[in-house]
């Protein structure tokens, strides 16, 4: 996990971008050997507890994917208005999508 305001404001400065109206990925490679995951969830989405909410969903949507991950990413998934209220479903559709175009994420999703 990300953690460290340094790591994050690299991310940010990061012109490596994807996503959709869900959700913002990005993402940089590092020399590591483990993929770091970061989440920023503004007060858009609503008060403390909705976005306490969506970042516990995206910690369990990125444990699924754990062994699927490629090693030696940095990734910042920042979450839109619109992903506080989808569907766990499609908010996991919607990051699965973003890591593979990416090449962050191999293999093909496994039923759920």
């Amino acid at each position: 996990m990300l953690r460290s305001a340094k790591d994050f404001a690299a991310l940010q400065r990061s012109r490596r971008a994807d996503g959709d109206e869900l959700i913002s990925v990005r993402y940089r490679r590092t020399e590591l050997s483990l993929t770091r995951f970061g989440f920023a969830t503004s007060s858009k989405l609503g008060g403390a507890v909705v976005r306490n909410r969506v970042r516990r969903r995206l910690r369990s949507i990125i444990g699924g994917m754990g062994p699927r991950l490629e090693d030696g990413w940095d990734v910042l998934i920042s979450v839109r208005p619109a992903g506080a209220t989808a569907s766990q479903g499609a908010l996991g559709e919607s990051i699965e999508a973003a890591l593979q175009g990416v090449g962050i994420l191999r293999g093909v999703a496994q039923d759920r």
